[in-house]
């Protein structure tokens, strides 16, 4: 097969992820540097492009950007805590994308002063270990504030091993997908008068 007029064998490298696509629109710049000369941010492929291009290759990118709309959206307040800055972005980044008002606290003494400062947070999406405070610690006084937030932990093992887990706690364990972290959501929103 030829690719870009240089014929023989070539190797294919396939990277899939089940993140929510990327726009025609954006697809055209995903080679730009993270930001461009005319200040647009482009996607942080711009290293993958040049290597490809040294070796004779070819940058394909092929994104379904309908994938994020075929996910159960939302519109109420969030209050993600995690602190692992790149996970936290990261479910940041999703939930926005799909309506939701969104804070992200780094740990829990963060987020207990963003709770009392805005106390009106319909979910607490919380990790499990943190340095600072247990998730399960900021959930109890979060609850004991606002009874009617309700909340998931995530955590990093089987929830089923976690001796000290709460009765009837909800959990993701990572790594877990949109659609996971988006069904998750509207299972715990839609059930009435549980936290």
């Amino acid at each position: 097969k030829s690719i870009d007029g240089h014929a023989g064998r070539h190797v294919c490298l396939t990277v899939r992820d089940d993140a929510g696509g990327i726009p025609a629109r954006l697809a055209a710049r995903c080679h730009l540097p993270a930001t461009s000369g005319c200040g647009r941010a482009g996607h942080g492929l711009a290293r993958v492009f040049g290597i490809a291009r040294c070796h004779r290759g070819r940058l394909i990118v092929d994104g379904d950007a309908g994938a994020v709309a075929d996910l159960p959206h939302g519109h109420e307040r969030i209050l993600v805590v995690d602190d692992e800055p790149l996970a936290r972005e990261a479910v940041r980044r999703v939930l926005s994308s799909l309506g939701y008002d969104v804070e992200a606290a780094s740990g829990g003494i963060e987020a207990l002063a963003m709770h009392e400062e805005l106390p009106h947070f319909d979910v607490l999406l919380c990790d499990v270990n943190m340095p600072d405070m247990r998730g399960f610690e900021v959930a109890t006084k979060i609850e004991a504030a606002t009874p009617k937030t309700k909340v998931i932990f995530m955590c990093g093992y089987p929830p089923e091993t976690i001796e000290d887990a709460p009765e009837g706690a909800r959990f993701l364990e990572k790594p877990f997908s949109h659609q996971e972290l988006a069904m998750k959501l509207r299972e715990i929103l839609a059930a009435k008068g549980q936290s």
